[in-house]
Parts: structure tokens; sequence; C-alpha cells
């Protein structure tokens, strides 16, 4: 999972909560700094730098899946794009997981990945002969998860594992969050 300063709090927050939850073990990746302040000032630490990855192929081959929360690093930070494109790429070619909420999907649109249907943050609509389905929560199409927004954490945090473990598991984390 990525971390950012300024990534969206409920999106990588409330996400890597529900994958643990469920049993995955979520590793995560600063695109700067190993103390990373949410949008609204919550300070955490990433398990390491993305620039202290010494051969991303082998190093992608350890997990099942890439995910990216939004927020409002991907305006502000113009080299988020460059250091997690070679991440996506190389996630991509093994056709592992690729979950990106919010704004996030506009790093799939910039490496060209998105060529069906998706959903985004309404900002981030406007790809041509691709359908943007604004009214969708979540979308997915083969290994690439796409949702909307904060508000639609929980059924991203879903989507991803019931990707990942399937619909028994997912039913189980339900339960167990009341949800």
């Amino acid at each position: 999972m990525i971390f950012a300063n300024n990534m969206e709090d409920i999106e990588s927050i409330l996400t890597r909560d529900l994958l643990i939850r469920s049993g995955l073990e979520v590793y995560t990746l600063s695109i700067d700094k190993k103390a990373v302040t949410t949008s609204h000032n919550l300070v955490v630490l990433a398990d390491m730098i993305i620039n202290d990855i010494v051969n991303i192929q082998d190093f992608v081959l350890d997990f099942k899946a890439l995910i990216i929360p939004g927020g409002p690093y991907i305006k502000q930070n113009l080299n988020a794009y460059q250091l997690i494109q070679p991440l996506i790429m190389e996630f991509n070619k093994h056709h592992f997981l690729i979950a990106c909420i919010c704004a996030a999907p506009k790093f799939l649109i910039e490496a060209g990945m998105i060529k069906n249907k998706y959903t985004a943050f309404q900002c981030f609509h406007a790809v041509n002969n691709v359908l943007y389905l604004e009214s969708k929560k979540v979308v997915q199409t083969k290994n690439i998860i796409t949702s909307r927004s904060a508000g639609t954490s929980f059924a991203f945090s879903f989507a991803i594992i019931k990707y990942l473990l399937g619909r028994q598991k997912l039913a189980e984390i339900k339960r167990k969050v009341k949800f």
C-alpha cells in the first residue's frame, strides 16, 4: 500500500485496517519519507520508502496487490507518478491486483491502463473512449479495482478482500465489523 504526505485518511487507514482484520499482511511504502502526515494531520509510519527498493521486479513478486489511496498529494506532489508508475507497471505485468481510490486512478490513466470502465473522484473522469461510471462505488475490470472517494472506502476495501480472499472471507469480515 502506498503512503504519501497528504493522503486521504479514511482511504488509507480504514482500508489498511480492514485488510489486516481479514488476515492479510499489509506492507506500506512511502513515496518520500517513513513518517507520513495524512490530509487530516495524523502521523503514520510507512514500512519502507519507495526509493529504497533495490530491484523492483523481485520486490513485486513478494506481494499480491498494490493499493493506492487518494488525497491531495496526487495533485501536489509532481514526483508521485514517477515514483509509483514503475510499481504499477510491474504489478500489472504479473496480473496482480492494482486498487486505486478517489484521485489515485489518475496514476492508472497516466499509465494507459484504464481501457474499459472505471470510477474515480469526479475531477478524474475525462478518459477518451472509456466508460466513466460515476454512480458506482467500485468498478472492477480484470485485475484493476477503482473506487470513487473517501465515502466508498468500505466498498473499496471489501472489493479488495473479495478479490484476494473470496466471498466467504468477505462475509466473515463484514460480520466481524457489524457491517
